[in-house]
């Protein structure tokens, strides 16, 4: 199985909040992670939360952000497979 994902963002290991903008920040202060360490946002995750917080509010992701980035255009996605490694 194929995930999307998307190099704009990444993942720390908090339970909530945990998608970054790479440009804002590439630490999280919370759980100790660094972006270098972990996955990037996953798309359908990043989705989810545009239909859970429409206006994006607190969450540091702007939604015109998220609706650019997360268009249809495959430069702003990529392919990996289970584990997380690129899918070739």
């Amino acid at each position: 199985m194929v995930t999307e994902t998307n190099p704009y963002y990444w993942d720390c290991e908090c339970k909530t909040d945990y998608q970054h903008k790479k440009t804002d920040t590439l630490y999280c202060v919370k759980c100790n992670s660094y972006e270098d360490d972990q996955p990037d946002s996953r798309v359908n995750e990043l989705l989810a939360l545009k239909n859970i917080c429409p206006d994006c509010s607190g969450t540091g992701i702007p939604l015109s952000w998220l609706e650019h980035l997360l268009s249809s255009s495959p430069a702003i996605v990529a392919l990996v497979d289970e584990e997380g490694k690129p899918d070739k």
